[in-house]
Parts: structure tokens; C-alpha cells; sequence
């Protein structure tokens, strides 16, 4: 989540952090991470250089964070949303 918590974007993530977690695997509890800052840039920097690689972190974002040249992409994506399920 690349905005700061107590907005609109954290209540949407929030709520979805409730639900979703009943259809994945394992039903695992799943965690809203607020990343704010940079744009965006701290949370995608998040995703790619610490994030697990194995599906279990996914994140959310503003359309401006989808620019082609920040993803090496020359077309938009959709805007997901990014929790972590907790493994305990």
C-alpha cells in the first residue's frame, strides 16, 4: 500500500485484508503493509528487491505508479492490491 494508513486506499485495503484471506490456500490471516512515500517508489522498490518471491505479497497502487517508465512496460496495468498474509 503506497499511501499513508487512515485514508480511503487503507480502508479499501483493509476491508479486502478481511475477506480475502478465506480464498487462499491455508486461509491465512492477511496483513495491510503502508509504504507511503516517493511516489509510490518505496513500495515498489519493496516488491522487487525484498519481497518473497512466491506469491505470497502483492500490492496496490495509483495509476501514476504504472508509468512505462518506471516498470519497463509500454502499456498500462491494472491496479492490484498489496497484502501480506500472515504465516503464523
Amino acid at each position: 500500500m503506497p499511501s499513508p494508513s487512515g485514508g480511503s486506499r487503507d480502508v479499501y485495503a483493509s476491508v479486502v485484508a478481511r475477506q480475502i484471506g478465506k480464498y487462499l490456500p491455508g486461509n491465512p490471516t492477511v496483513i495491510v503493509k503502508n509504504m507511503p512515500g516517493a511516489g509510490g517508489d518505496i513500495m515498489l522498490n519493496f516488491l522487487y528487491h525484498r519481497a518473497k518471491k512466491d506469491g505470497s505479497v502483492f500490492a496496490t497502487g495509483t495509476n501514476a505508479m504504472y508509468r512505462p517508465q518506471r516498470l519497463g512496460l509500454i502499456q498500462r496495468r491494472p491496479v492490484g492490491i498489496c497484502l501480506e498474509p500472515s504465516l503464523n
